[in-house]
């Protein structure tokens, strides 16, 4: 063969093997693009998935058309952002499209897209390079197949250009947020109730690293509400700095009152407990409860009785110490029940010496089982030279 021939040959099998391994883009059908008739935000049409931080993959896989994922990622003005389906952890052959949104305002990213790729990462994988971020906030990057009926496993990474795209105000997590500490009172409950753990182990293990990162995840990366502003400091942001303002919260808010004393129940003799249970019978949506303690410690003062008597209540740091209380509205709540000559049945049934008395009240609501709400008084009479204390606690509750 002669020397042209077999550069000829050479030159055709390259194209072969290119045309085998490039792939032939004759006839390529535009990229298919997130829609949601109808709406007019990217997000409607798209599973969202996990907050997207910097230097951190995530992986997905299409196993079905017309299939969509979203992530959502924060950048500062200034930033240059590069997004990435990485040949290490993608199917090969995959197809993909990389379209990005936003900022986010309000709850929505709107539904024009502010840079999008087909293939200009490895092989047919989106690679989008460099986006000039105008304006800080969340954006929203989609991940799909060209198509949008390929098939495979994709990584997407997020990395930045420059050292402007994360500029992180740390005020917002000078705070415990709400959502989280919701999350953290229900984790420390679920122990107290399940587990046999102190108040003190309780918060310990509900506020430190791993449970910081369950709160993150549960909190910014929910595909129900908008994530707090918070979340765009990132995971270990918050973890380092969020979480342990909310560990010394939580450390304040169950730890047992410093100057409570140790209470021993008491029974009280005579007609007492039977007249409340009539009145039980006779009540409906409601509860009473009857109760008696006696002390060692002399010069109680009222506050330090109501401590005490919180300290031994369930949940105690729910418990509000409303401080004194009269005696005409402990004997009004008496007399809705029948029960204007309890008092005195108690006193003499404890042998009380003297009927002088200082009347505080402790008060607690919240919500049960099926979000019935329920509230509670507990009056708390003192008796400070029998060195007795006397609970008579009124609960209602509505569905």
């Amino acid at each position: 063969m002669s020397k042209v021939g077999r550069a000829l040959l050479v030159i055709l099998t390259f194209a072969a093997v290119c045309m085998t391994a490039c792939g032939d883009d004759s006839g390529k059908s535009e990229m298919v693009e997130p829609s949601s008739p109808g709406k007019a935000d990217a997000a409607n049409a798209v599973t969202m998935k996990v907050r997207l931080e910097y230097d951190e993959a995530q992986e997905g896989e299409f196993d079905k058309d017309l299939q969509f994922f979203g992530y959502v990622f924060n950048a500062h003005e200034g930033g240059l952002v590069n997004l990435e389906v990485t040949h290490l952890g993608s199917s090969q052959g995959l197809d993909t499209s990389l379209f990005v949104y936003g900022p986010r305002k309000g709850a929505e990213y709107g539904d024009s897209n502010i840079a999008n790729d087909d293939d200009s990462g490895y092989g047919r994988l989106s690679k989008i390079e460099e986006l000039r971020i105008e304006e800080t906030g969340d954006y929203l990057v989609v991940v799909g197949t060209s198509n949008a009926m390929g098939r495979g496993k994709f990584r997407l990474l997020l990395t930045c250009e420059n050292d402007q795209c994360i500029q992180v105000d740390e005020s917002l997590l000078s705070e415990c947020h709400d959502a989280i500490a919701d999350s953290i009172d229900e984790c420390i409950t679920n122990y107290l109730e399940d587990m046999p753990y102190g108040s003190e182990e309780a918060v310990q293990v509900c506020t430190d690293a791993e449970a910081g990162s369950d709160w993150y995840d549960i909190t910014c990366n929910s595909d129900w509400y908008t994530p707090p502003e918070f979340c765009s400091a990132g995971a270990e942001k918050f973890i380092g700095i969020m979480m342990p303002v909310c560990a010394a919260k939580k450390k304040q808010e169950y730890a047992v009152p410093e100057n409570a004393i140790d209470l021993t129940g008491v029974n009280i003799p005579g007609p007492a407990h039977d007249n409340v249970d009539v009145a039980k019978d006779d009540c409906y949506s409601c509860e009473i409860e009857l109760a008696a303690y006696s002390y060692e410690e002399s010069a109680v003062t009222l506050d330090v009785a109501l401590e005490s008597v919180r300290a031994i209540q369930e949940y105690s740091h729910e418990w509000s110490n409303d401080g004194s209380a009269t005696d005409s509205t402990l004997y009004s709540e008496l007399e809705d029940y029948g029960l204007m000559g309890l008092i005195s049945d108690v006193e003499e049934g404890l042998e009380i010496t003297g009927a002088a008395h200082e009347l505080g009240q402790l008060t607690f609501s919240g919500y049960i089982a099926a979000g019935a709400e329920v509230w509670t008084t507990t009056y708390v009479l003192l008796y400070a030279d029998s060195r007795k204390i006397v609970t008579l606690s009124f609960t209602g509750w509505e569905d």
